[in-house]
């Protein structure tokens, strides 16, 4: 139950952009040693808490701006990145034309947690905005469903 709380969590937080002020969170030491040691050639970190015990850093890796998640003990959670529809893979693509032939991709969002990836891709349509979420295996499934 608990691994599921923190994966909505991250996926929530994934699909918003607010965040505090940069730098001036109080996280503590074990969280940021563990990132500086998974990423220790990024820069412009942003720090916010989802919810107690629960961080994310956004910040720049090999010239991608990226998201960690790190849980109070200074372990990783998940990562996250906006990638293009293009780098979705081949079998995401084409569940997603066969499902929502004619929808506009309007965003896609890679993250890993618990060792899978899945993507978070909003569609467009004439109905409204529709967030999917697929599996790399190609399996989607509504994630969200908003009203023009």
């Amino acid at each position: 139950m608990k691994k599921f709380i923190i994966s909505m969590a991250v996926i929530f937080s994934l699909l918003t952009t607010v965040t505090f002020a940069s730098g001036k969170l109080p996280v503590n030491e074990k969280v940021m040693q563990a990132f500086k040691k998974e990423f220790s050639n990024a820069s412009n970190a942003t720090w916010s808490i989802i919810e107690a015990g629960l961080y994310r850093v956004t910040f720049t890796y090999n010239n991608i701006t990226a998201d960690a998640y790190f849980d109070g003990e200074g372990t990783l959670v998940a990562t996250g990145r906006d990638i293009n529809e293009n780098q979705l893979p081949l079998v995401v693509s084409k569940a997603l034309n066969s499902k929502y032939a004619g929808a506009d991709v309007q965003h896609v969002i890679e993250y890993t947690f618990n060792n899978e990836t899945e993507y978070l891709i909003t569609l467009g349509t004439d109905h409204g905005t529709q967030i999917i979420k697929a599996s790399a295996g190609g399996d989607l499934q509504l994630f969200k469903k908003i009203k023009n």
